[in-house]
């Protein structure tokens, strides 16, 4: 019914976080469910299944963030512990 997305880099996410994610998603099934943070949005993310076909359209490093930000019926939860990701060795020090 839906495809749920999570970085693996986004170490500070909490238990919390993905269970409010989970939650709004569940009251919302139809909608895209995203996090929202920094003025953007992005993963973690759940997508219905009537998305599939956009995501799966998607080309070589190209994210999702395009489909959040154009849909129409997307649901979006302040979530900033979702803006910290590791790309570098000095972030995970």
């Amino acid at each position: 019914d839906s495809i749920m997305f999570i970085a693996v880099d986004q170490a500070q996410l909490s238990l919390e976080d993905l269970m409010s994610l989970l939650s709004r998603w569940q009251a919302n099934p139809q909608h895209i469910v995203a996090a929202e943070y920094q003025h953007s949005v992005g993963i973690p993310a759940i997508f219905p299944k009537c998305t599939f076909a956009d995501l799966l359209a998607l080309k070589g490093d190209q994210g999702a963030k395009a489909i959040i930000q154009t849909s129409d019926r997307k649901k979006l939860i302040v979530m900033n512990n979702a803006a910290f990701d590791i790309d570098t060795p000095a972030d995970f020090l």
